[in-house]
């Protein structure tokens, strides 16, 4: 009955789920949705949204029914299942705070922080009282007396206990080396510690620690709206956030690594991106970080126009691929590293799509899903691992990323799209 239907898709190029190569769109997203638009026989005709806010503008023109459909996928509102149909598929975003990497500290610094400030106080205060009393006694000169006792502290005294003959200064030097025996030791383990190890300021690993560094913090629409449901003080921070927009990403991103002075919420794909960003624009350092605690976890949706049969035939069809096992077949493929999910991997669903193929043996299933209608990445999907370790191929190593990466994207570029 779509044989001789034709429908207008509307998107925006987003690697590597969707992106344009020769002029023909491809991508992970779009591989999986033309095997349903083949079985269907119905005709698209596409529509690239290039506008900055183009995930408002992509709604703005189903709304206006100009689209039937949207191929690229999002978080849904509350408010869009009211004014759109939407079709949950396999892709699961894992929301991370992104922060400053921890620096590594000068020597000078490193020796400072070896003790707290309590420890400083201590010091100083059993220095000062020693040196005068030391002064009325017996050298009626503070600075002479105050050197003397830091010998002491660093157990270099050129003082000769045994020549001195009056009890009372005995007594006091005894005082004063039994006060400073563990002082010394743990003097002196520092300054060592502070010339030979490598130190770093206090990594940020929480949203205690953004709240209070007092970093400027930016977040998306869905995560502040999420965190003004309670009341508490972390919350009130995160939804008085900025909101982030496809034009500011970059300069937030400049604004975490240079003037470390801000934290963004991002999905854990998009982090590496972001090294790669920073690496080649020439910081070979990482300069920043991604907290281990997951800010959110959210499904991705398909949107379509309001009330358009289309829907219906679509949600069919993932139903079908959920009761039939196709699912449980297909989920391993999330453990391919990225290099795989760069070439157009096409999957032949036998039973929904009626044509013979052959299935290359996949690694061992480690997920399971309602829904495979469309394909995912172990390191946005598997909640078990960091995004950062999901793969081999991407270590802590910049110049490694940029190598992956590059076998991914050096074959596409982005022309207009002559459908």
């Amino acid at each position: 009955m779509w044989s001789n239907t034709t429908i207008t898709a509307i998107y925006t190029q987003e690697f590597p789920y969707l992106a344009v190569h020769s002029n023909n769109v491809i991508g992970l997203f779009y591989d999986s949705f033309k095997l349903v638009k083949e079985k269907l026989q119905f005709e698209v005709t596409l529509m690239e949204n290039s506008q900055e806010d183009n995930f408002n503008s992509t709604l703005d023109q189903l709304k206006k029914r100009n689209a039937t459909l949207a191929l690229n996928f999002h978080q849904a509102m509350t408010r869009d299942f009211l004014n759109f149909d939407l079709l949950p598929i396999n892709i699961f975003f894992n929301y991370f705070w992104v922060v400053p990497q921890a620096r590594r500290l000068r020597s000078w610094d490193t020796f400072y922080r070896n003790f707290d400030r309590p420890t400083w106080l201590l010091v100083l205060l059993l220095l000062t009282i020693l040196s005068v009393a030391k002064y009325y006694l017996r050298e009626r000169d503070l600075v002479l007396a105050f050197l003397s006792y830091y010998q002491i502290l660093l157990e270099n005294s050129n003082l000769r206990t045994v020549q001195i003959k009056k009890t009372k200064i005995r007594m006091v030097i005894s005082v004063s080396l039994l006060s400073f025996l563990v002082l010394s030791t743990s003097f002196k383990t520092a300054m060592v510690s502070s010339f030979t190890k490598r130190r770093y300021e206090h990594q940020i690993s929480s949203l205690e620690d953004i709240v209070n560094l007092n970093l400027k913090c930016y977040a998306t629409e869905e995560i502040k709206s999420s965190y003004g449901m309670s009341e508490d003080y972390l919350s009130g921070y995160v939804a008085n956030c900025t909101t982030i927009n496809k034009k500011n990403k970059e300069d937030i991103l400049m604004e975490i690594a240079l003037k470390r002075s801000a934290a963004m919420t991002c999905r854990g794909f998009e982090f590496k991106f972001m090294l790669e960003k920073l690496y080649l624009m020439g910081y070979e350092k990482r300069l920043i970080a991604l907290v281990p605690k997951k800010v959110s976890s959210d499904n991705a949706f398909m949107y379509f126009t309001k009330g358009h049969p289309l829907y219906d035939r679509f949600f069919t069809i993932a139903g079908r691929i959920s009761n039939s096992g196709i699912s449980n077949f297909l989920s391993p493929f999330t453990t391919w590293p990225i290099r795989y999910l760069c070439g157009r991997l096409v999957f032949l669903f036998m039973w929904c799509g009626g044509a013979p193929g052959y299935f290359p043996r996949p690694p061992t299933p480690t997920i399971s899903s309602p829904f495979s209608f469309f394909w995912t990445t172990q390191h946005e999907y598997n909640n078990t691992q960091h995004p950062w370790e999901a793969h081999p191929a991407w270590d802590s190593n910049p110049a490694d990323l940029a190598v992956v990466s590059e076998e991914c994207r050096s074959s596409f570029h982005h022309p207009t799209v002559n459908p």
